[in-house]
């Protein structure tokens, strides 16, 4: 993997440290020089929770020194296009996932990035969207 797409949900075990294996494969990516990226969607859904939570200052510390190390991708037209398509076939299939979910699947796929989550079950509804599941055993 050279160019990873963090989910939402791997942001919050990396920020919380939830996950020793999360955690081991972000090391190894940022070691071997890997490109991380991480959605602008993720990034709101993240800072929405910090903004609600007790911990928020602690929450948002946390997302600065995570942001230092990814690249924060805009979400653009030709995003917003993949994304209309992605929602026409999965409606089309009788397979939709959530509607944040979808945004930032289509931003991998037009992107041609690996969508890396822990929430395969849910992605791997979308035909051509390369998956890791960084919680699994490398």
């Amino acid at each position: 993997m050279s160019n990873a797409l963090i989910d939402t949900n791997v942001l919050i075990d990396l920020v919380f440290d939830h996950s020793e294996a999360i955690s081991r494969r972000f090391s190894a990516a940022t070691f071997a020089g890997d490109s991380l990226f991480l959605s602008a969607i993720s990034l709101y859904e993240f800072r929405f929770g910090a903004e609600r939570s007790r911990r928020r200052d602690f929450q948002l510390t946390a997302l600065a020194g995570f942001l230092s190390t990814v690249t924060v991708l805009d979400f653009d037209g030709s995003d917003a296009e993949r994304a209309a398509l992605l929602k026409g076939a999965l409606t089309d299939r009788g397979a939709m996932i959530g509607s944040l979910d979808l945004l930032i699947a289509a931003q991998a796929l037009e992107r041609g990035l690996t969508m890396v989550t822990a929430n395969v079950r849910e992605f791997a509804r979308i035909d051509g969207l390369v998956l890791e599941d960084w919680r699994a055993p490398a």
